[in-house]
């Protein structure tokens, strides 16, 4: 179903439907930012779990970011990196994880510290990271704002020790949701 010629009005709604001319053109794009910079471009699953398209965005892009189990899963499928992030991991969350994650950044030093070398041991040797709150406001609405005052969005610079620099592949900065 595609084609210059296709009538939209004969679809049933609800549907998706994906212009894969447009898409193309912005993977196209987004392999020159690669290209040019050195950057992985990920797929945000929480934004886009678009599965038809997987083939052709595997193709180009790095990975997909997951913020859950079922988006790590979904995040697989795509047979490039999986970068797991969530707030919050379980006992459970880990060890479901364990073959999925390449990349794991955690929002507290508790849980780099508990879960850090269970991924970095696991089957995939997962890199990992930490969630920086960099404490720098880029919107006057809280509710949004996951650097506002009493946010448990990342490590404050004062609660950063110096103690885990070495266990640390990167850091993850979050101004703006």
């Amino acid at each position: 179903m595609q084609g210059p010629d296709f009538d939209l009005s004969s679809l049933e709604t609800p549907a998706y439907v994906i212009d894969l001319g447009r898409l193309r053109r912005n993977l196209s794009l987004l392999d020159v930012v690669q290209q040019r910079t050195g950057a992985r471009v990920l797929l945000a699953l929480k934004g886009y779990a678009a599965h038809a398209t997987f083939p052709l965005i595997r193709e180009v892009l790095s990975g997909a970011a997951a913020s859950s189990v079922a988006e790590a899963h979904l995040a697989r499928e795509l047979g490039r990196e999986v970068h797991v992030y969530a707030p919050a991991f379980s006992e459970l969350d880990v060890t479901e994880l364990l073959p999925l994650a390449d990349h794991v950044v955690f929002n507290s030093v508790g849980q780099l510290e508990r879960f850090g070398e269970r991924f970095r041991a696991g089957p995939r040797r997962a890199e990992l990271g930490l969630r920086i709150n960099p404490e720098h406001r880029e919107t006057a609405v809280a509710l949004y704002d996951p650097c506002a005052p009493g946010s448990r969005l990342g490590v404050p610079r004062a609660a950063m020790p110096d103690r885990l620099v070495g266990m640390l592949d990167g850091l993850h900065f979050h101004n703006l949701c």
